[in-house]
């Protein structure tokens, strides 16, 4: 039978049930941390159960993922230290990681997982931010948010390679029309099978979902979410140039805006960088991502939502890029030398486009569109609301 032939649900499931189990210890602390009364002894005695773990465990707290001051040579230290949530939430994602790590070319693993590490980090960094009770467990949200893509490239590579050369991956539709199912259903068939907590498949569920998302009803989830859009800034390979384009949004819902969000960067990359020891523990390698070699000078904004008008400013700047207001731009001459026009499609009527884009184009300017994938490359690629120094270089070669 050919794989066309095949259910995409079956193949998937079939794949899942190919995965070996999560390890015994991992389902026991989940259990017990359900009992407020746990004791740190009864954390002991279950994570010690599993020698290879608990070892991995240890030298993840002794390494710059923490940047403890002191060595912790004993599984009893790293729980008094860490705290029972803390060794769930690392015993878990090791042993997620560790089952799901090396199962794709070297290549698409390393584009997968620093997407997947740098969503973790953002969540941890915006988690704290926003005042989450748990950030850890915000990091393991993140780290697994889009494991339904690797169980997709497992299962149907041919399909799934198809939409991420279209730049589609991540929209949803695209995903069920091209595999039969998206990256959210596949990764939360795999939780349920693992038999992981409802708060992280509810994560890996609904991080596209834009009323759950932005509803306010979980700050977790809206966490990720956001984790998962800003990623992007911080240059790591992701999904589609619109996958969810609603960062403000999000943001908006955790209490922060543009400036405060992009604040948060630097943490983020640094994050990044210290919790490479994470994925080195479970036997994945990332490679850093790499970027172009000039940038424009400046940055002139063009979009009819102030929202957005002001995110991109100030990612703009936060990149190190003089910004200027269309109107004085226009006014002072509209010099296109060194300078790139963001054009915010989705924003902009037709009656202002027909107005405002001669003017743009004369001037001899860089122009790079916000909004779908179209399959162009370089210069011509749209752009995502969150994009990256290396994005915006493209275009400037």
């Amino acid at each position: 039978m050919t794989q066309a032939a095949v259910d995409p649900r079956t193949a998937v499931l079939e794949r899942i049930k190919e995965l070996p189990p999560l390890p015994v210890v991992v389902h026991e602390l989940i259990a017990v941390m359900r009992d407020a009364e746990c004791s740190g002894d009864e954390i002991n005695r279950i994570l010690s159960s599993d020698q290879a773990l608990a070892s991995k465990v240890l030298r993840l707290v002794n390494s710059s993922f923490y940047g403890l001051p002191g060595r912790v040579s004993t599984v009893p230290r790293a729980v008094v230290i860490l705290g029972h949530a803390a060794i769930r939430n690392l015993a878990t994602g090791l042993a997620v990681a560790g089952a799901l790590g090396g199962k794709l070319p070297p290549h698409r693993r390393s584009e997968f997982w620093s997407h997947a590490l740098a969503t973790a980090a953002g969540a941890e960094v915006i988690g704290r931010r926003a005042g989450l009770p748990d950030p850890g467990e915000a990091f393991i949200a993140g780290l697994l948010h889009d494991i339904g893509h690797l169980i997709l490239m497992m299962a149907l590579p041919d399909e799934h390679a198809a939409v991420a050369a279209e730049g589609r991956l991540g929209d949803i539709e695209r995903e069920r029309q091209a595999m039969g199912l998206d990256h959210c259903r596949a990764g939360r068939q795999l939780l349920q099978h693992w038999k992981l907590p409802a708060s992280l498949l509810e994560c890996v569920r609904l991080h596209h979902a834009s009323d759950a998302c932005h509803g306010g009803g979980s700050p977790l989830l809206t966490t990720v979410a956001l984790a998962d859009r800003l990623a992007r800034v911080t240059g790591a390979p992701g999904e589609g140039v619109l996958a969810d384009d609603d960062v403000t949004v999000l943001a908006a819902a955790l209490g922060l805006d543009a400036a405060s969000t992009l604040a948060l960067v630097p943490d983020v990359e640094a994050r990044v960088v210290e919790a490479r020891s994470f994925l080195k523990l479970a036997e994945i390698e990332t490679a850093p991502a790499a970027g172009a070699m000039s940038m424009p000078e400046r940055v002139v904004v063009v979009s009819g939502d102030a929202a957005r008008r002001d995110w991109l400013t100030h990612l703009a700047r936060h990149h190190g890029l003089e910004t200027c207001e269309l109107r004085d731009w226009l006014a002072a001459g509209a010099d296109g030398a060194g300078t790139v026009i963001l054009w915010d499609d989705a924003t902009i009527d037709a009656q202002q486009s027909a107005r405002l884009f001669p003017h743009v184009t004369d001037s001899g300017a860089t122009v790079r569109r916000l909004g779908a994938p179209d399959g162009s490359a370089g210069r011509d690629a749209p752009l995502a609301l969150t994009f990256s120094q290396g994005e915006l270089r493209s275009g400037n070669d």
